[in-house]
């Protein structure tokens, strides 16, 4: 109790001052904590604010935004647990737009007083005692009725001003009528000094045109035929072909050939169209392979070039790994994922697959027996599905079924490309519309 007692705050000893440090303390640590709160929603509030921008921008393009999608989850979930409820009963959400009737103010009696000032006014400035009418304000006839008895009544008391014979009414000066300015005689149209009859001069007959000799129509010129100016025949845009790309020729393979339009090598044998152009390729390949080989012949590998994709089952695929360096640009482009299986023989297999921003797998490859291969299969599917979309042909895709699973199919020659097996028709044309949005995305990642 002493040490209590000799405790000294300030001004303060003993209890006093040490109830004004705890209440201090305890409002500093209340203090505190309000400040940590503020600062954990402010930053809780800009992460959401941040999210809610990141869904808008990403569900922007489906022409919606991040809160009109929460709302139909919201509604869907509402429908499920309705369901859960009356299971088997058709459910309906009635949606009821109750507007409060706002109480009709606008009745009060504040808003409908309209003052006559403006009426008013004028009855005012008519008190001016108007000499005749004031004894028939007096008249004892009517009981003077209340509002007559207002001071205004009083005036009349006034000694008359029977002096002033009444000047109010004075005959207003009837403006004389000014002499009517007499309509100044407009000055009669002095009559209009007949145009002096000039003497019209006889009309000099005029010497009568010499009749210049009718111009000799001179025979029109048969009309020259305008040169038929021939439509200028806007030379039909000529398809501008690509010129030849043998970057990727690599000789001959048996079974194959290769086509210089599309810079890739097709199964199959080669159109009649190709033939010359490839057997001139071939007679300076084999010339260059020659020299190299010391004046060997050069023979026609009698292999599938290894670069096309292998005759094996695709392999199942595994989601994409979740992307942690930052923002991550495949959920507006989409973006391919090559992966890849050890086989029991010690080889490996590599594939890709093409996915929407959202996820969903769009385009599954086959197999290619080296990941540089598996990149060169992308850069095929990317160029077959560009000259796939301008060609002439509306008709860029069809939808098969099989199994009773839809799919897209692309083709280019002898390539197919079949989309993801889905459970609906609308789902796999879906599918194929997408990937003319996505296929040329530049987001490849491996896992």
């Amino acid at each position: 109790m002493e040490s209590i007692d000799n405790f000294k705050f300030g001004t303060l000893i003993g209890k006093p001052a040490l109830v004004t440090v705890v209440v201090m303390a305890v409002a500093a640590f209340c203090l505190v904590v309000a400040m940590i709160i503020c600062i954990v929603k402010a930053v809780k509030e800009r992460k959401d604010a941040k999210e809610d921008m990141i869904e808008d921008e990403f569900f922007k393009q489906y022409g919606i935004t991040g809160e009109e999608m929460r709302l139909n989850q919201k509604l869907a979930e509402m429908r499920e647990q309705l369901r859960g409820k009356n299971p088997g009963e058709e459910v309906r959400v009635v949606y009821v737009n109750k507007q409060e009737e706002a109480p009709e103010q606008v009745s009060a009696p504040e808003t409908v007083v309209e003052e006559p000032i403006a009426e008013e006014a004028p009855e005012e400035v008519v008190a001016e005692p108007e000499p005749t009418p004031e004894p028939e304000i007096i008249a004892e006839s009517e009981p003077a009725p209340e509002p007559e008895k207002e001071p205004e009544s009083e005036p009349v008391a006034e000694p008359e001003p029977e002096s002033e014979p009444e000047p109010v009414k004075e005959p207003e000066p009837v403006p004389e009528p000014e002499p009517a300015p007499e309509p100044e005689k407009e000055p009669e149209p002095e009559p209009a000094p007949e145009p002096e009859t000039e003497p019209e001069p006889e009309p000099v007959a005029e010497p009568e045109p010499a009749l210049e000799p009718e111009p000799v129509k001179e025979p029109e010129p048969a009309p020259v035929p305008e040169p038929i100016k021939e439509e200028e025949k806007k030379p039909e845009p000529v398809p501008v072909k690509k010129p030849d790309d043998w970057s990727k020729y690599d000789g001959e393979y048996e079974g194959c050939y290769y086509d210089p339009e599309d810079g890739d090598y097709y199964r199959g044998e080669a159109p009649e169209e190709l033939r010359e152009k490839l057997a001139a390729k071939k007679a300076e390949w084999d010339a260059a392979q020659a020299a190299k080989r010391k004046g060997q012949p050069v023979v026609v590998k009698r292999i599938a070039p290894p670069f096309l994709p292998l005759d094996t089952a695709k392999n199942k695929r595994k989601k994409p790994n979740k992307y942690t360096n930052g923002f991550d640009e495949a959920v507006i482009y989409g973006q391919y994922v090559i992966e890849h299986k050890k086989l029991e023989n010690g080889g490996e297999e590599y594939y890709y697959t093409l996915y929407s921003p959202t996820g969903e797998a769009l385009f599954e490859s086959q197999n290619y027996s080296t990941l540089e291969y598996a990149k060169r299969g992308i850069n095929s599917f990317k160029s077959h599905i560009t000259l796939i979309l301008s060609s002439k042909n509306s008709m860029y895709y069809t939808v098969s079924a099989k199994g009773g699973k839809f799919f897209f199919v692309y083709t280019r020659k002898s390539f197919i490309y079949e989309g993801v097996p889905n459970s609906d028709f609308d789902k796999a044309d879906n599918a194929a519309k997408q990937v003319q949005k996505y296929y040329g995305t530049d987001i490849i990642r491996e896992q």
